[in-house]
């Protein structure tokens, strides 16, 4: 008799003894005589595979969503009978990959089976994206909940989804935190979103009743599909006409183009007058973020010589930066004037 795994409502075959890996306590691998995948709809938090040596069934939870395109991309590969259909959902995945997610979540609710296999991967591709529409729909439960034992709560759109979505959408959102983090946590100190110039961080996922969950995304805007890892400096330079110049892993940020705080690491005047000092030292002696405030009184201030600033505007900067080194050489600047930055969201 061949062993089977079902994973994530597909059944699977292949027709080698491969290792199988079995999600549980505790974790271990298998060989699988044969392994039968077909659409199928999907049992809840289920996983299990019969060890031929042992003639047990294994039980575990529902498997990673990136772990299952593999092993079907995998059974395309192999079995020519069940390749055609498998390569058009494929096929339809990639197409849906640049799909707006507000699009993709309706198609969740699609009778056709490859639809929505399209639209759970694609809106996991997304990431943090997609997190905030189906935030809302994994909580809208609750809200439903409430509003029928009449309370004044409003109920959004988002509550009118069938229960099916709903547990979709919780799925995506577990799969995206575990994505993200396996994918970026070792390194999100070091990404920056190319819309907000914000550092990556721990974005949290919560709703009533249910565990927090964090992805790692954009502190700003959420997104997690983009970033650089780059060390900024923030420029005040009124005859710098590019929005930033790029410098081996130096990004230098014309504040006058963008005229917002940024998470930069130095600050470098180069041609400014005391008025533009003063309103770029107004905006970081109010910004009271938890990221950014405590970074200030770490930074460096440095002052080109050809700029010249009154006392007053000096005390300024001392006040707000730890160090500020005055009549800085001019220091050629060599590096390239492209589009690395993307425009803001």
């Amino acid at each position: 008799m061949p062993d089977i795994i079902v994973a994530g409502g597909f059944l699977a075959w292949l027709p080698t003894r491969l290792p199988a890996r079995i999600w549980g306590r505790p974790r271990r691998h298998v060989y699988m005589d044969s392994l039968i995948f077909s659409p199928g709809q999907f049992t809840p938090f289920f996983l299990g595979a019969t060890d031929a040596s042992r003639d047990t069934l294994i039980y575990g939870t529902r498997p990673d969503m990136k772990e299952v395109e593999r092993a079907l991309r995998q059974v395309a590969c192999r079995q020519p009978e069940a390749g055609e259909e498998w390569a058009e959902a494929f096929h339809l995945l990639e197409a849906k990959k640049e799909a707006d997610p507000a699009v993709l979540i309706e198609d969740l609710e699609r009778k056709d089976w490859k639809m929505r296999f399209a639209a759970r991967h694609a809106l996991l591709s997304w990431g943090g994206e997609a997190a905030r529409p189906l935030l809302e729909i994994a909580r809208s439960k609750r809200r439903m909940l409430a509003a029928r034992a009449g309370s004044d709560v409003q109920v959004p759109v988002a509550a009118n989804r069938p229960p099916s979505t709903r547990r979709a959408s919780v799925w995506i959102l577990d799969n995206i935190a575990r994505d993200t983090v396996w994918r970026l946590g070792w390194r999100t100190s070091r990404l920056i979103c190319p819309y907000c110039l914000t550092h990556f961080t721990a974005v949290s996922l919560a709703w009533a009743g249910q565990t927090a969950m964090n992805y790692i995304g954009c502190r700003s805007c959420g997104q997690s599909r983009e970033y650089i890892e780059r060390t900024l400096i923030a420029i005040l330079d009124r005859e710098m006409a590019e929005r930033h110049i790029q410098e081996g892993r130096t990004l230098r940020i014309n504040w006058f183009l963008k005229e917002s705080l940024f998470d930069f690491d130095t600050m470098e005047i180069v041609r400014a007058s005391d008025e533009d000092v003063e309103r770029f030292a107004v905006q970081v002696g109010n910004d009271t973020g938890p990221y950014r405030q405590p970074r200030y009184a770490r930074m460096t201030c440095r002052i080109r010589a050809q700029c010249r600033l009154s006392e007053n505007t000096l005390k300024i900067l001392e006040s707000l930066f730890r160090k500020v080194e005055k009549n800085i050489a001019r220091i050629e600047e060599k590096g390239e004037r492209g589009s690395l930055l993307k425009d803001e969201i």
